[in-house]
């Protein structure tokens, strides 16, 4: 299975943000579309970083003014990045040795064409494994009634 099978299966929509916003209009949008991340992206579309949930929870355990700090401030720069030709078991692999729990998913020129959490990989995978059980049932079945 494929990233690009999630992608297909969930849809493309990235919410993305800009290095110049604050901290308090990125926690209204995680909120207001329920998602943990939001990808970082200049006026060109390139990417630039990714900032999630515990990156604002940081602040504000920190006691950061959620209102004067930037983006830029607090972001990810080193993004992580896959393609959606990449096998999921990959990506999973990444996400868990890296410790991270979002990986943007970018098309053969860079441009930001989705993006994947880990809840999306075990979701593909759960799925995944129950029609592989129920393809052995029906085979164990099939083959218990042409015994």
């Amino acid at each position: 299975m494929t990233i690009q099978d999630i992608l297909d299966q969930k849809g493309c929509r990235v919410i993305t943000t800009a290095p110049y916003h604050t901290l308090d209009s990125v926690l209204a949008t995680l909120i207001q579309n329920s998602v943990g991340a939001l990808v970082v992206q200049n006026r060109a579309g390139d990417l630039l970083g990714i900032i999630t949930e515990r990156d604002l929870m940081r602040e504000v355990y920190n006691g950061t003014d959620l209102r004067a700090a930037c983006v830029e401030d607090v972001m990810t720069r080193d993004l992580v990045t896959s393609n959606p030709d990449c096998d999921i078991e990959y990506v999973m692999a990444e996400m868990t040795e890296g410790r991270f729990r979002h990986m943007p998913i970018v098309d053969e020129v860079g441009r930001l064409a989705g993006i994947v959490s880990i809840g999306d990989i075990v979701k593909a995978k759960l799925e995944s494994a129950e029609e592989e059980v129920m393809i052995y049932k029906d085979f164990v079945t099939l083959d218990w009634r042409a015994s």
